[in-house]
């Protein structure tokens, strides 16, 4: 039995990639993104996600990319699946408003057997397998390996919950423990 693709994997967005100042490339999107209301709960219809086609841009943030003694999360993965996984975030409703309307997401990496790959490196070092996305001026959006039980980085439950009920790549006990910044899986050196 063949599995059902996501859409946001179907529909290739026009995509145009463009260096901006600081030398930092960008990519253009036309994409599918999952609406949420005001308390940040995703909005359904007949059993599924509303969605809206949204532009936005993404930027490869090379703060992120570079390991010399860099204070920042980095990430170990392709760029390209950098990006796959920010619109997985954004197509599944893995997000939450901040601050004065800021947006901020979280993605990972799942294979096809439910386990997680690595992306990256946390600003604290550690192997994880979550990062987190951040929306800046201009619906300018990057994003960067976390470690969730920083109490800057806790992980929205639309995120968790989808992890947990839908890609199978979280337990029960996992989820609670990851609510309550706990270890787990998604910090592989703890």
């Amino acid at each position: 039995m063949a599995k059902r693709v996501p859409k946001y994997m179907q529909d290739p967005p026009e995509e145009k990639k463009v260096v901006s100042k600081g030398c930092n490339p960008e990519i253009e999107l036309n994409h599918y993104v999952a609406l949420t209301d005001e308390n940040d709960r995703l909005q359904w219809s007949a059993g599924d996600l509303i969605r809206e086609k949204i532009k936005e841009t993404y930027v490869w943030n090379q703060d992120h990319r570079t390991t010399t003694k860099s204070k920042k999360g980095h990430w170990e993965i392709a760029e390209k699946t950098e990006l796959e996984i920010f619109k997985a975030c954004r197509y599944c409703g893995w997000i939450v408003k901040w601050k004065k309307a800021t947006k901020k997401g979280w993605g990972v990496l799942p294979t096809k057997n439910g386990e997680l790959i690595k992306i990256g490196r946390a600003e604290n070092r550690k192997a994880v397998n979550v990062c987190k996305f951040v929306e800046g001026n201009k619906s300018k959006w990057h994003g960067y390996p976390i470690d969730y039980r920083d109490e800057n980085d806790v992980i929205c439950d639309n995120a968790l919950l989808y992890w947990y009920k839908v890609l199978h790549v979280i337990g029960k006990s996992e989820l609670n423990d990851i609510r309550r910044q706990l270890d787990s899986s998604l910090v592989l050196e703890v």
